[in-house]
Parts: C-alpha cells; sequence; structure tokens
C-alpha cells in the first residue's frame, strides 16, 4: 500500500508542478481539465456513497453539471473575486430552478425531493471549495502550489511517521481518534504538524504572499492553521465513510482510493485560505502594527 500511494504520488506531483510552473497556454487548459474531471468525479464519488444508506440524489446529470461548472469557471477572463462567486451562485440557482420545474414531471414526487435535496447538500460541501480552489489558482498558480504543498505535506508526513511509529513504539503508537479513524495517532498527527510547517516556512518567500503579507512569523502560523484545517478535513470524510458503510470513496488512485479521499484536506483549506487572504492576514497584520 504505501509503494502505491508513493507512486500515485510522485505521479500526480509532477502533473500538478507542470500546471503550476509550466510556460504556455498548455498547462493552463490541463490544470482545467483535471479540475472539471476531478469536480465530476468527487461528485459522483459522494453520492454514490450516499447512495449506500439509501439517500439517492441525480448521480449522472450533477456530476456533469459539477464538471462543467468548474471547467468554466477555469477557463473564463473573470479576475474579480465578487463577479466570479456571483457567476457560481447563478449557475447552482439555474440548476435548482431546473429541479424545481422537474418536480412538476416526476412520478414520484416524494423519491424526486429527497434526490433533489441530497444533491443540493453534496453541492453545498463539495463544489463551492473547489471553486475557491480554481480561484486560488487563478489569482497565482504559485500560491496553490503552497496551499497544496503544505497541506498534502501534512498528511504524507503524519502517514509515514504514524506507520514508522506504529512499528518502532512497543505497543504500538497512540491513536488520538479512534472511533473515527482508527490509523491516526498523536505521533503522526505531530510528525504531520512539523512537515507542514516546515513546508509552509520553506515555500512562502518563493511566492506573492512574501511580498503582499511580510510578517515573518505568518507562513509558520498559516502552516499551523492549514495542518489543522486539512487534518479536519481528512476526519470529516472518515466519518462520512463510516457512516456510508465504505473504507475508500472509490479505487481510480492506486493506494489513495478516490478523487474525494485525494481531495478531503483541500476542501475545508480552501476556504480558509480565501478568508485568510482576503481579510485574515491584512487583520493580523493591522493588529500587531496598530
Amino acid at each position: 500500500m504505501f509503494i502505491l500511494r508513493l507512486f500515485s504520488f510522485v505521479i500526480l506531483v509532477g502533473l500538478f508542478l507542470y500546471c503550476v510552473l509550466g510556460a504556455g497556454p498548455l498547462p493552463g487548459w490541463i490544470f482545467s481539465g483535471f479540475a472539471a474531471i476531478a469536480a465530476a468525479l468527487v461528485t459522483r464519488e459522494a453520492l454514490l456513497m450516499l447512495e449506500k444508506i439509501d439517500k439517492k440524489g441525480f448521480i449522472l446529470v450533477s456530476s456533469i453539471f459539477s464538471g462543467a461548472v468548474i471547467f468554466a469557471m477555469s477557463r473564463s477572463n473573470i479576475s474579480n473575486y465578487t463577479d466570479m462567486f456571483m457567476i457560481l451562485t447563478l449557475a447552482i440557482a439555474a440548476f435548482c430552478v431546473c429541479c424545481w420545474f422537474g418536480i412538476l414531471r416526476a412520478t414520484d414526487k416524494k423519491d424526486y425531493l429527497e434526490r433533489f435535496c441530497n444533491t443540493a447538500g453534496v453541492y453545498t460541501i463539495l463544489i463551492i471549495p473547489l471553486v475557491f480552489l480554481v480561484y486560488i489558482y487563478r489569482i497565482d498558480p504559485k500560491i496553490m502550489l503552497y496551499l497544496v504543498a503544505v497541506t498534502k505535506i501534512g498528511d504524507t508526513g503524519a502517514y509515514c511517521v504514524g506507520m514508522l511509529s506504529n512499528k518502532i513504539i512497543p505497543g504500538g503508537n497512540h491513536k488520538i481518534v479512534p472511533s473515527i479513524s482508527p490509523k491516526k495517532s498523536w505521533e503522526g498527527t505531530i510528525g504531520g504538524l512539523v512537515c507542514s510547517v516546515a513546508m509552509s516556512y520553506y515555500v512562502w518567500p518563493y511566492t506573492t504572499l512574501a511580498e503582499t503579507f511580510n510578517l515573518a512569523w505568518l507562513p509558520i502560523v498559516t502552516g499551523i492553521i492549514l495542518f489543522v484545517g486539512g487534518f479536519c478535513g481528512d476526519l470529516t470524510e472518515s466519518v462520512v465513510k463510516r457512516v456510508c458503510g465504505v473504507k475508500d470513496s472509490a479505487d481510480y488512485i492506486p493506494g489513495m482510493g478516490g478523487v474525494f479521499d485525494f481531495l478531503d484536506s483541500m476542501l475545508l483549506n480552501s476556504v480558509i485560505f480565501v478568508i485568510l487572504y482576503f481579510y485574515g492576514y491584512n487583520m493580523i497584520i493591522n493588529l500587531v502594527s496598530g
């Protein structure tokens, strides 16, 4: 499992680095394509998991719509924060209006309404955070690289340290939330936190974050916040999988599972980082300087 996970990680990192650091229009198109596919798959995976507990949704239509919305957002020329999310709101509203008209034609109106509500719930927790990720890429691909690197190195560091500590420590390591995720340990969590902070401190100077927000200790604080956010996002998906009775959201990525399994820590962190970027950092700087 570790070898498969490492192999998948290296391939995904290579593709992502090309999308972020590559020259010309091709990296942007590749990013848009992968973002659209990821959006479609993560929507499909979430709705399929809900079907395990008899919570059905509009899987095909909503998956296609998710991919189309994310692709359109990533290729549009809109760079204004407010305009971009207004378009997202209108797109989701248009989808909901179509569903409301659909209930008039449905034979089993109770079943249709339940499917509609379940699908709307999935959009709320998945598509909006994915749009935040796309918007971060639109601001600066290197900031996107920073966010992904800090978040995923925390995941990987926690996994590696937790696995090694479980073998080295007599009787195994100390579990942190065994009722939700039996493999997560305090040792792995601390190791992941150190990795996230170290990555944040190292990568921060190579982005425009260092120029815009020039407090020396901000990368350390951000590393801690993003690790906690990623950890909570990972735990949240673990709760969903446990409730639905599945081990992985899918099996597309060798050693990692599905797209939802890969993006779980990013979904919460995308929202946290945008709040920090537009409001949090300036608030901190004003408090320190004033």
